[in-house]
């Protein structure tokens, strides 16, 4: 799960990043990224873990702003610019979606495991009995776009 969410920032992230820096004038615009742990519902069903992934989504957002209000800070400062207030928010929702095991935003499925047979001298795999499994997330990550003003208003 954790690989394909790094692979999956890897390939988008690069478009994230070319929107969020159009220049403005007057302003800065910082990515920021926000984890937040998936609370596991007692008796997992589909319904359950969606919204134990939508609340863990919830919580991320501020600490996503959080950090890109420290990394506007260290580049406002780089640049002798103030920090001002922000100015606008959007999350970069294509970025780090959480897939989940089944296909987005399905964590329940059936798997059918597969085991190697040696019968007669020949090794051959079976598939076994399917099974109805649910796959709960260990956290969820979010990506904001923030812009803060670099100028006094006027």
């Amino acid at each position: 799960m954790r690989r394909a969410l790094i692979a999956s920032a890897a390939l988008l992230l690069p478009a994230a990043l070319a929107a969020a820096q159009d220049p403005v004038p007057g302003q800065i615009t910082v990515l920021g990224t926000g984890s937040a742990r998936v609370l596991a519902p007692e008796d997992p069903t589909e319904t359950e873990i969606a919204q134990a992934v939508a609340e863990a989504r919830v919580r991320a957002v501020p600490a996503a702003v959080d950090r890109s209000r420290e990394t506007a800070a260290a580049a406002a400062s780089a640049a002798g610019l103030p920090l001002g207030p922000i100015l606008g928010v959007a999350e970069q929702t294509a970025s780090l979606v959480a897939a989940g095991r089944f296909g987005p935003g399905r964590y329940c499925g059936s798997v059918r495991p597969l085991t190697t047979v040696t019968k007669d001298g020949r090794t051959t795999k079976v598939r076994g009995k399917a099974r109805r499994v649910c796959v709960i997330p260990k956290s969820v990550t979010v990506v904001v776009a923030v812009a803060f003003r670099t100028t006094p208003p006027a």
